[in-house]
């Protein structure tokens, strides 16, 4: 191994050490239930029915549902539709009721207006709420819980998937393109129903700042609820995403075998991801999490090329994990 493959590992694993002195490592766990392949068990069909189950979309999701007409281009003819599989399973394979939330990546308020919906719903029939959300959903649903500390009773569990919950230059990026992308960015943006507001949300700054000021509230959720995080790291020869991968890795596009093939666009700090998320920005200090290679930022719940994981078992073994933490003995 190169002496700075060596060394990224090794400040990799520092990092982990420290940023979750206090948090497990679910990986192993994860994979073992994933590998095994098992349909759920009528007591934990059972289990599940007893409450009410939101999966919360991220950014871009009015592009990548058919029946949303608030983005005005659509791709969801090549990738399905956002949590289809995930929804088809419990719904029809199972009779377990779940529901996509719907949700706005021009208005973060929106979003987290359905969250306390939701959330009211399930209290008036008394019950609780298993949220699965993914990327942007995950940060709406952090900050409704943090900021609004009355409902966090409510929920029953919570599995975050590839949330940038420190932030991702790609917002900045979008925000403040190169001189010879600005106009295309310009054009684009609106067209997919996302707004300056929202990139400025998943900027580095912004993150970053809610984050510090609200470590303690963070702390308190990780104790009341029981909740993963699940990060990916993509193989860049291997994914859709791969401009973008090399982008948060080196600050460049990159040549086939060459190093960058344009200026810096990102002045760091570099950092291996998912295509969207970098890595070490999806982890809550003191939660449990899971980390997966060769996952890149839609696939585990969109129809992408080069899929490494059957999204069916990785559906069964999020909600199989979520429910051991739910009955676990800090869980009564």
């Amino acid at each position: 191994m190169k002496i700075h493959e060596s060394l990224a590992h090794f400040v990799l694993t520092l990092f982990l050490l420290t940023t979750h002195a206090f948090a497990a490592d679910l990986t192993r766990e994860f994979k073992t239930i994933y590998h095994q392949e098992k349909d759920f068990t009528p007591e934990e069909q059972v289990t599940l029915r007893k409450y009410d189950i939101h999966l919360i979309p991220g950014i871009l999701a009015e592009s990548l549902i058919w029946a949303d007409p608030r983005s005005s281009v659509n791709f969801s003819l090549i990738t399905k539709d956002y949590y289809h599989t995930q929804l088809k399973i419990l719904n029809k394979k199972y009779k377990i009721p779940a529901g996509r939330m719907t949700t706005s990546s021009y208005d973060v308020n929106e979003t987290k207006e359905n969250i306390r919906q939701a959330i009211a719903v399930a209290k008036a029939r008394g019950r609780k709420v298993i949220f699965v959300s993914h990327s942007l959903g995950g940060l709406a649903l952090l900050e409704e819980l943090i900021l609004n500390k009355s409902i966090m009773d409510h929920v029953g569990g919570i599995a975050f998937l590839q949330s940038p919950f420190h932030g991702t230059p790609l917002g900045e990026l979008a925000i403040n393109p190169p001189y010879e992308l600005d106009e295309a960015v310009a054009k684009i943006i609106p067209r997919l129903n996302v707004s300056y507001d929202t990139l400025q949300f998943v900027s580095p700054p912004i993150r970053q700042k809610f984050m510090s000021e609200n470590q303690l509230a963070i702390r308190d959720l990780i104790k009341r609820v029981p909740l993963f995080t699940v990060s990916g790291i993509a193989d860049s020869n291997r994914s859709i995403f791969k401009p973008l991968i090399d982008i948060i890795e080196e600050g460049c596009l990159k040549g086939v075998r060459s190093g960058c093939i344009t200026d810096v666009l990102y002045s760091g700090p570099y950092d291996k991801s998912d295509g969207m998320i970098p890595f070490k920005s999806s982890f809550l200090e003191n939660a449990d999490f899971v980390k997966l290679e060769k996952v890149d930022h839609g696939e585990m719940l969109l129809n992408v090329p080069f899929e490494d994981y059957k999204k069916e078992h990785i559906t069964t073994t999020i909600f199989r994990l979520l429910l051991q933490k739910i009955s676990s003995p800090k869980n009564p």
